[in-house]
């Protein structure tokens, strides 16, 4: 009923699930093949699932009590190459009270657009998959974020239907009307 945004993987296998999660995912390919891939770790309010352009790992945000956490995880394939399975990995950011999305900005670093505090304004955040998370910058519109590759290559999408790109240390306008910009990953 309420489907989570799909990602993409490049072996062509599309995820998606619900919201309200019962700890499994759909796997769609171009063709119309299906495969349901457990994903235990996700029981409870999922935000996002972004997969690595690798196709090895997936970024996972997720809302438990309140509590926003950014993870990542494995994916288990078939032989075939089909994701049957995530399996848990570790927490990279925990302390968010409000999450509007994640991308992979390259191979090791993902870009989280969220608020540490209840109704603050939303931040972007540089998070490594080995290393901490830094502050990229923000504005006061912001609503979902795309990457290119890289962080100077970062788009921002507004309530007003705007994409700002990254230029230096601020946000210029790039096109409008646009929603729900997106990258390969």
């Amino acid at each position: 009923e309420d489907l989570l945004a799909p990602t993409q993987d490049r072996y062509g296998w599309i995820l998606s699930g619900e919201r309200e999660n019962p700890g499994t995912l759909m796997a769609l390919t171009p063709e119309g093949g299906t495969s349901e891939v457990e994903a235990e770790l996700l029981t409870g309010t999922v935000v996002q699932v972004r997969l690595s352009r690798d196709g090895a790992r997936a970024a996972v945000m997720t809302d438990i009590d309140g509590l926003v956490q950014v993870r990542v995880v494995a994916v288990v394939r078939d032989q075939q190459g089909a994701p049957i399975r995530l399996v848990e990995g570790p927490t990279l950011v925990g302390d968010m009270a409000s999450g509007l999305g994640l991308v992979w900005v390259d191979g090791s670093t993902l870009a989280v657009l969220s608020s540490q505090e209840t109704g603050a304004i939303p931040s972007v955040r540089s998070v490594g998959v080995s290393g901490p998370a830094g502050p990229v910058s923000t504005t006061t519109q912001a609503v979902s974020l795309a990457a290119g590759n890289g962080l100077s290559e970062l788009y921002l999408a507004t309530a007003e239907s705007r994409l700002l790109g990254r230029v230096s240390l601020r946000w210029e306008e790039v096109a409008s009307p646009i929603t729900d910009p997106a990258f390969p990953g």
